[in-house]
């Protein structure tokens, strides 16, 4: 009998490219889905996390102007420490970006290095608009993360 882990899809997305890897997924693969904006409510993000045993955290690359090294990035600051504490999860952090930039999916990078201390962590960068046979294999990476035998 198969069984499902419970998941979260938390997603931040400047000009979709990011969110365009999900194409392929359900939408019944997630307990919980945020789509990142000023709108998301860092107690009810925190609430998924804590809930979930698997976590999917989609960040766009950093900006090739002012970024030169690796931070957290700014446009989750208010879910810094939300994201920064987590402990004993799964985690995906993906990632759309440009590899001409200096710090290509910079963002995956951090947040990847960052939570792999303490949490299981797998990262996934692609380049600009994902394309369909990317789309297929994060959709089979998702899939065999929540179903379990």
């Amino acid at each position: 009998m198969t069984s499902k882990k419970k998941a979260t899809m938390f997603v931040y997305s400047k000009k979709g490219n990011t969110t365009g890897i999900l194409e392929l997924l359900d939408e019944s693969y997630f307990e919980y889905i945020f789509e990142v904006n000023n709108k998301t409510v860092p107690a009810e993000v925190e609430r998924a996390f804590s809930d979930s045993d698997v976590l999917f955290i989609g960040v766009p690359t950093y900006f090739p102007t002012y970024q030169k090294e690796p931070n957290y990035p700014a446009y989750l600051h208010a879910f810094e420490y939300v994201i920064k504490y987590l402990e004993g999860k799964e985690i995906v952090v993906f990632g759309s970006g440009r590899s001409e930039y200096e710090l290509f999916c910079g963002a995956v990078d951090y947040l990847g290095d960052y939570l792999s201390v303490k949490n299981k962590v797998h990262k996934f960068k692609f380049e600009g608009y994902p394309k369909v046979s990317e789309q297929k294999y994060f959709k089979w990476v998702v899939e065999e993360l929540l179903y379990v035998e």
